[in-house]
């Protein structure tokens, strides 16, 4: 037997992902759950944004920033897949309103900016 496989097509004809994908699934409007294998994309139809299935899981898309977990480590890339802070966080909560995100690191407990650096109290 044959596998079956899904990919997205634009409104335009072209082909946005490959035909590579086990499932998707709607998560808001125009905002897409892609999986294969046992990795997890994005698609953001509206912004014309492919993540690519790299990820154990994806979190808070609907910040600027996206959290995403690989190799069981936390971090974030934006809108455009563009990695911004590395996964190599052991636990995160979502930055807030002042840019800031909770952290668990090297078995501590601290925040950080948007860069990434740690913010001392």
């Amino acid at each position: 037997l044959q596998e079956l496989l899904a990919g997205y097509v634009g409104k335009d004809g072209v082909e946005i992902v490959l035909c590579t994908l086990d499932k998707s699934c709607v998560i808001a409007e125009n905002k897409y759950l892609l999986y294969r294998s046992d990795k997890k994309g994005l698609l953001l139809a509206d912004e014309k944004t492919y993540i690519p299935c790299e990820y154990e899981e994806i979190a808070q898309i609907h910040d600027d920033w996206i959290m995403v977990r690989q190799n069981k480590k936390w971090g974030w890339v934006d809108h455009q897949g563009r990695i911004m802070i590395p996964c190599s966080i052991d636990a995160a909560t979502p930055f807030d309103e002042e840019g800031q995100a909770t952290v668990l690191k090297f078995g501590l407990q601290f925040k950080i900016n948007l860069r990434g650096e740690m913010i001392w109290l």
